[in-house]
């Protein structure tokens, strides 16, 4: 029996030295991985969960609309390892968040009794991207969201994804264009956010 026991928990022992050593690899590296063993897609899921589910409630504006969509990206992204080719700017974070992209799409696209424009709900703890860091007061998150609604699609999806954490070249992989382009982009929207960042405080 002991010995039974001691099998038992070598194996254990074993298996957590494996995910500890799983969880220093690179995403690609366990996006590889993934394909054959779903252990690796787990820790994928537990790195990406908030990010995803954040990203879908700023575009849903609704927290049981973006539970369900960030299911559906998973259970995409899971679906779809096997045609997932990472290298040069197609990294798995810029792969994953391009299926959110498409899901959000798909999901307005279901929806057409509903407004498309949703202003974005930014979560407190993730701000830092935006421009002279009006919105790290609480009180400013409204207005923020309001001030999101009032730029362009493509203006407002770089900054939210932005907020997500994505890199220019990422984004540019996300919303497929240029990476010239999404900086060009990108410049505009933050100094039309400070325009209306700064006339909402002057009101």
């Amino acid at each position: 029996m002991a010995d039974c026991f001691g099998n038992e928990a070598e194996t254990m022992a074993i298996r957590q030295r494996i995910v500890v050593e799983m969880l220093g690899e690179t995403d690609e590296a366990l996006a590889t991985r993934a394909r054959i063993d779903r252990e690796s897609f787990g820790i994928l899921y537990e790195r990406y969960e908030d990010a995803i589910f954040r990203y879908c409630n700023r575009r849903l504006n609704d927290d049981h609309r973006a539970s369900e969509a960030s299911a559906q990206v998973f259970s995409r992204a899971l679906d779809g390892l096997p045609r997932f080719r990472g290298g040069g700017p197609l990294s798995f974070r810029a792969w994953l968040f391009t299926i959110a992209n498409r899901t959000i799409t798909d999901e307005y696209r279901r929806r057409t009794t509903e407004p498309i424009e949703r202003a974005a709900v930014i979560p407190e703890s993730n701000i830092s991207y935006l421009p002279d860091r009006a919105a790290e007061r609480s009180e400013a998150r409204e207005t923020l969201r309001d001030a999101l609604a009032q730029l362009p699609e493509e203006q407002r999806r770089i900054v939210e994804l932005r907020l997500s954490g994505l890199n220019g070249v990422e984004i540019a992989v996300v919303l497929e264009k240029t990476h010239a382009a999404i900086k060009s982009s990108q410049f505009r929207a933050y100094a039309r956010l400070r325009e209306l960042l700064s006339s909402q405080e002057i009101d």
